[in-house]
C-alpha cells in the first residue's frame, strides 16, 4: 500500500529575478550564519543555477572558490555547493517547515479554509510565514495560534490585510481557464498563473500591447489581474546501464531517438504489471524504450493533455527499486508520496534529470500550484511551477524533496520548472508507486 504524507496549502513570495549589470547585491546571510565569504561579481559564477538558489533562498553571494575541502559541503543535497554551514542551517530551516506547515495548513482549514486567507513563505528572508487576512471571526486567538504553531522565534510570522483570499484567486484562474488559448476580440491568453503574494493572476498574452491589455482590464477585474507578456513553454543524460532501474536515469525512445528520464517505477493496481513512469510527451503509444544497452518495454497509457504529462512504459524482463539517482547511482530513494492537493508553495523543490550527469539535481522553491498554460497548441490546467532548473532530456524526472515523491517534470515555462503532480499522474494512469 502506497504511503501517503499530508502537506499543507503554503504560498511562496517569488520575487523575479533579475540580473542587473555585472554586480550582485549581497542578499540576506541564512538565518544567523557567521559566513566570512566575500561578496564577487555575478560573472564570477561559473553557474547561474547557483546563483539563482542563493539568491531564491537568501543565501547571499559568496566566491564558492574561496571555500576549503573542511569549509564545503559536498553539493549533493541540493545540488550546488554550500559551505557546511549554510547546509546545515538550510537544511534545519527545511526541517522546520516540513514539520510546521502541515500543522498551520490543518489549523487553517479547521478555522474556515482559505476562504478568508492567504498564506505563503518567504524562503529569502530566511523562511518567515506570511499570513494575510482578509475577514476573521477571533483574529487575534487566530494570529496567536498561528505563531505558536509555526514560530520558534519572534520573527517567523508576519500578519497583514488582504482584499483577495486564495479561493478568490483560484475562482478567478478557473473563470479565466476558458479564454484559454482563444481568439478573444484579439487576445490570444497562453499562460495563467496563480500568484498568491500578490493577490493576481498572472495572465500571459501573446504580442501583447496597451490595446490587448485595455481589453482584457475592460472585461474582467483589472485589480486581480497582473497581465504580461506570454512566456516560452517548451517541453523537455546518464548514459550507464542500470538493473535494477532507478528514478532519474535516461531512457531513449528507439523510434525517434529521443532521450527522457525515469520519473519512477510503478505497479499496476488492479495486475501485477510493472512499468516505468515518464512524460507522455517522450513519445505515443506503442514506441519501444531502451536504458543504456537494455530493452525497457514499449509505452503504454499515455496523457499529454490536462493536469497530466505522463505515460507507462511495460517493463520487460528488467528488475525494479525505489532508488533514486543523485549524485550518484542510487544515492536517495523514495517510500513516501505527497498527498493530494495537499502541498504548500514554498516548499523545497527538487529535479533529478537525466541530462548532466555531472550536476544531475537542480532544486528550488515551489512556485504555484495552480498553472494552466498551452504547450505546441495543447492546453493544460492545474500544473506547478518551481524554481527548479530543467533543460531537453529532463522530461519525465522525477520532482522530489529527500524521499517524498512530488510528481513527474514536464518541461519549463519561462525559467521555471513545470510539472505533473504525482497524485493526478497516479489517478490517469491507474499505478501505484513503488516504494520499498
Amino acid at each position: 500500500m502506497k504511503k501517503i504524507l499530508k502537506l499543507a496549502g503554503i504560498f511562496v513570495l517569488c520575487t523575479p529575478f533579475f540580473l542587473t549589470g555585472a554586480t550582485y547585491a549581497q542578499g540576506n546571510n541564512l538565518e544567523n550564519s557567521n559566513s566570512s565569504f566575500s561578496v564577487v561579481d555575478a560573472k564570477n559564477y561559473n553557474n547561474l543555477k547557483e546563483f539563482k538558489f542563493r539568491d531564491e533562498f537568501g543565501l547571499g553571494a559568496i566566491s564558492i572558490n574561496t571555500l576549503s575541502l573542511d569549509d564545503s559541503a559536498n553539493g549533493n543535497k541540493f545540488g550546488i555547493k554550500l559551505s557546511k554551514i549554510e547546509e546545515e542551517q538550510l537544511s534545519s530551516r527545511i526541517v522546520h517547515q516540513s514539520k510546521t506547515l502541515p500543522l498551520v495548513d490543518e489549523f487553517i482549514q479547521v478555522n474556515g479554509g482559505y476562504e478568508n486567507v492567504i498564506a505563503y513563505i518567504d524562503q529569502r528572508s530566511g523562511g518567515v510565514l506570511n499570513v494575510g487576512i482578509k475577514n476573521l471571526d477571533n483574529e487575534e486567538k487566530f494570529k496567536l495560534n498561528i505563531e505558536k504553531i509555526y514560530g520558534f522565534d519572534g520573527n517567523r510570522v508576519h500578519f497583514f490585510v488582504t482584499k483577495y483570499s486564495e479561493q478568490d484567486l483560484n475562482e478567478f484562474h478557473d473563470n479565466l481557464i476558458s479564454y484559454l488559448n482563444q481568439d478573444f476580440n484579439g487576445v490570444r491568453i497562453t499562460e495563467l498563473v496563480v500568484n498568491v503574494p500578490e493577490q493576481k493572476v498572472e495572465v500571459g498574452v501573446e504580442e501583447l500591447n496597451e490595446e490587448k491589455r485595455k481589453v482584457l482590464e475592460d472585461t474582467f477585474n483589472s485589480e486581480m489581474l497582473l497581465i504580461r507578456e506570454a512566456r516560452t513553454t517548451q517541453n523537455h543524460d546518464r548514459n550507464t546501464t542500470f538493473n535494477p532501474l532507478q528514478a532519474g536515469i535516461k531512457i531513449t525512445n528507439t523510434n525517434t531517438g529521443g532521450g527522457c528520464t525515469i520519473g519512477f517505477l510503478a505497479k499496476a493496481r488492479t495486475t501485477s504489471s510493472n512499468f516505468v513512469i515518464t512524460a507522455g510527451h517522450c513519445g505515443t503509444a506503442g514506441n519501444s524504450f531502451k536504458q543504456g544497452s537494455n530493452s525497457i518495454g514499449t509505452m503504454g497509457a499515455r496523457y499529454n493533455s490536462g493536469n497530466v504529462d505522463a505515460a507507462t512504459i511495460g517493463l520487460s524482463s528488467l528488475s525494479y527499486s525505489n532508488d533514486l539517482y543523485t549524485s550518484a547511482s542510487r544515492g536517495g530513494y523514495f517510500d513516501l508520496v505527497q498527498g493530494t492537493n495537499n502541498e504548500f508553495v514554498g516548499e523545497m523543490t527538487c529535479l533529478s534529470g537525466a541530462s548532466t550527469a555531472t550536476n544531475p539535481v537542480s532544486c528550488g522553491v515551489l512556485k504555484s500550484k495552480a498553472t494552466s498554460a498551452t504547450f505546441n497548441g495543447v492546453n493544460f490546467t492545474g500544473l506547478r511551477t518551481a524554481t527548479y532548473s530543467t533543460v531537453p532530456g529532463d522530461s519525465g524526472g522525477p520532482v522530489y524533496y529527500s524521499t517524498i515523491l512530488k510528481g513527474i517534470n514536464k518541461g519549463y515555462i519561462g525559467s521555471d520548472g513545470i510539472y505533473s503532480h504525482i497524485s493526478n499522474v497516479l489517478s490517469k494512469l491507474d499505478v501505484e508507486p513503488l516504494l520499498k
